[in-house]
């Protein structure tokens, strides 16, 4: 979870009033610096600080979102990556055309789970809040947006150690329609509505509930409609197993284009790890942080899905000027700069010495698994040196359509 200084208490009520934040001039993007504070004075041994910050293209907006993942029986196959980390690739157990992982750490259904983590670390709880529905033939967990971070947080590691007790069919219908309940709109139109709410949908196989098969996928565009009709959009992953190989994947498409939504296409399951977190919900594609003073970059930069950033920028005695550059689908770019003083000293006592021993611990560690994060991003993704396109075979934005869903059948 993201750590703020504790002067960030105010930062709602600011966001709120639009005081106290920088909007760029007309046409610029909107930026603030969260941490450090303006004119921040920094003491001690260690030369590293935390920048983070929120951007947008506009007027700020908060965001809504429910993440869906799919435990059908199907997860529980290989990712093809060693998603836990522990030095083995989990494969299919010798003889079996289809079943569980050797090692179900590597399991698609771990990799979903490991993903919904990344991206819930990824997006600031100040702004954004996050549900959780977990699907099969029926809805195994739904938890709102308004559930306490550590709820969530606790469901996913839950859900991710799972095994062959959670499976079976496919029910999109039922999913989405817990997601919508889990968004909360009780007043569409309404100031709340301006809110940004998103359900972001993880499944590896096609809806086979309620059967038959062409009566799930119309309830899973029924439902889709719904949440169009909310003023919510849908961004579906389809993780590619041997169950979507040459599927069909209308129902995808469709579910993203009813509610203008997107749907993203990985042929190797694993690939969700990386591009969940990366996916944009406001419109900043790109963020640059850096120290002018020496011209340094920061290092471990992140890019959150709702214009989120942070990263750790290396400072030199005396001032340091930081600029914080970001830019927009529309190729628009802002910039904030914020000036910091670093002054390397010594502890002056014992009790000095403790507080910046432990601060530069919690610093350093943060900063140790972001790296461990970029690792695995990274494992993945030189797994598939072969594939130029990084294993994202389809990426499809849409914008919201009128028709109903007996229409796009």
């Amino acid at each position: 979870m993201k750590k703020f200084a504790t002067v960030l208490w105010l930062l709602p009520a600011l966001l709120a009033s639009g005081a106290g934040v920088s909007v760029g001039s007309e046409g610029t993007p909107w930026i603030e610096i969260s941490s450090p504070v303006e004119n921040a004075e920094i003491a001690g041994p260690v030369n590293l600080i935390e920048v983070s910050g929120l951007a947008s293209p506009g007027a700020f907006t908060r965001q809504d979102l429910v993440v869906v993942v799919d435990v059908s029986s199907s997860t529980l196959l290989p990712s093809g990556v060693d998603v836990n980390g522990n030095g083995r690739v989990g494969r299919l157990i010798s003889g079996f055309t289809f079943g569980p992982s050797t090692d179900p750490g590597d399991s698609v259904r771990a990799a979903e789970f490991v993903a919904a983590h990344r991206l819930l670390d990824a997006v600031d709880p100040r702004c954004t809040r996050v549900g959780l529905v977990v699907f099969e033939g029926r809805v195994r967990r739904s938890l709102p947006v308004s559930a306490p971070r550590e709820q969530v947080e606790a469901a996913i590691e839950s859900f991710q150690r799972s095994g062959p007790e959670l499976g079976g069919e496919t029910n999109f219908a039922a999913a989405l329609r817990a997601a919508l309940a889990g968004l909360e709109i009780t007043h569409p139109g309404t100031e709340e509505a301006s809110h940004g709410h998103h359900v972001l949908f993880l499944s590896d196989g096609l809806p086979t509930e309620p059967g038959p098969a062409k009566r799930a996928g119309e309830k899973a565009l029924e439902a889709a409609a719904a949440l169009r009709d909310a003023g919510a959009d849908i961004q579906s992953f389809a993780l590619g197993t041997a169950e979507l190989d040459g599927a069909d994947l209308t129902v995808y498409a469709k579910m993203a284009e009813l509610t203008g939504g997107s749907l993203t296409r990985l042929p190797h399951p694993a690939d969700v790890v990386a591009h969940l977190p990366r996916i944009d919900l406001v419109g900043i594609t790109d963020v640059e942080v850096k120290n002018q003073t020496t011209g340094e970059a920061a290092r471990a930069l992140r890019l959150g899905p709702d214009g989120s950033f942070d990263g750790f920028v290396a400072l030199v005695p005396g001032e340091n000027r930081i600029r914080v550059q970001v830019r927009d689908r529309e190729e628009r770019s802002g910039t904030r700069d914020r000036v910091v003083t670093y002054r390397p000293r010594e502890p002056k006592d014992a009790d000095e010495a403790r507080q910046f021993d432990a601060q530069g611990k919690a610093l350093l560690e943060r900063l140790r698994v972001r790296r461990v994060e970029a690792e695995l991003v990274h494992q993945i993704e030189q797994s598939r040196s072969g594939d130029a396109a990084q294993g994202r075979e389809l990426e499809l934005r849409t914008s919201p359509e009128k028709e109903t869903p007996a229409d796009a059948q």
